[in-house]
């Protein structure tokens, strides 16, 4: 769309990617990275997929006594009838496929289906132009929130978030009462439970994104201007980077990942280790400015 005075360009792009292993050539599945990043190679699932623990479908999924069985109200009442810590509160896993591994259930993959970009560049009178640019994953997009994990759930390097601290003041406090300790026990063990002996439980989440990446403000000089500098054109421009996020994400930010790629041998697993927020910074905010001067 053009004017004179005024011009419109829309742009849009997707790409989809379907990828999973089909073979390891008889080799078994492969680990990749420190114990807590729960991502593997297996065969018939997207490299670098993760897998990690699953609590039992039951209103109560503790296990305080250690039978491998719910607990009822009354064991738990029983138990919470003095002051405990929240690492008492022992969750239960399931074992859905019976192999004895309670951390082998599939969580999701870090590579979205879909990703793309969309935008426009508009065209201003007065020798303006602006220029928006979003990005966006969506599709079965996971990362694993390691950073939240320690948040809630570590004793000596978080439980820095509102609802870890008051669940486990109730816990160990002794003027709570025993049914104030079970309610907190279930947060616990249903939403901050997280980190060894369960490592995974409740830190991957779904990660769809878009963000505005770009927008840019574009000034041309009026040739009667630039001739009288002695340069041929000179356009002065302002844009902004990363200005807005909209995820339903709660970690850090969905486009960290904890590690880089790596090349010798010994890093040649981490080209596979994606997806992974743990202790980084979101992105920044950031304004540009420059000149282009054309002779």
């Amino acid at each position: 769309m053009s004017t004179p005075s005024f011009s419109l360009g829309l742009f849009a792009n997707a790409s989809y990617v379907d990828e999973r292993i089909t073979d390891l050539g008889g080799a078994p599945p492969i680990k990749i990275g420190y114990y807590r990043y729960r991502i593997w190679l297996k065969e018939g699932h997207a490299p670098g997929a993760f897998f990690g623990p699953k609590l039992v479908d039951d209103p109560n999924p503790i296990d305080v006594n250690r039978d491998g069985q719910p607990d009822s109200d009354a064991e738990l009442l029983a138990f919470l009838s003095q002051p405990r810590t929240p690492e008492e509160v022992r969750v239960l896993l399931a074992d859905e496929d019976g192999d004895g591994d309670l951390l082998d259930h599939y969580l999701g993959k870090p590579n979205p289906d879909w990703q793309g970009s969309f935008g426009a560049d508009i065209g201003l009178p007065a020798g303006l132009s602006l220029s928006a640019l979003f990005e966006y994953r969506t599709g079965d997009v996971h990362v694993h929130n390691l950073t939240g994990a320690f948040q809630r759930s570590s004793g000596g390097a978080g439980r820095n978030i509102r609802q870890a601290a008051e669940v486990e003041a109730t816990l160990t406090n002794p003027a709570s009462t025993p049914a104030q300790r079970l309610d907190a026990a279930r947060i616990w063990a249903t939403e901050l439970a997280a980190l060894s002996p369960q490592d995974g439980l409740g830190e991957v989440e779904s990660a769809d994104w878009l963000r505005l990446r770009e927008v840019s403000l574009r000034y041309s000089v009026p040739a009667s201007i630039v001739g009288r500098l002695g340069v041929g054109s000179v356009d002065l421009r302002v844009a902004g980077r990363d200005l807005a996020l909209w995820t339903r994400y709660g970690g850090v930010d969905p486009e960290l990942n904890a590690i880089g790629r790596g090349a010798s041998e010994s890093e040649l697993t981490n080209n596979f280790l994606s997806g992974v927020d743990a202790w980084g910074f979101a992105l920044p905010r950031r304004l540009l400015l420059s000149a282009s001067v054309g002779f």
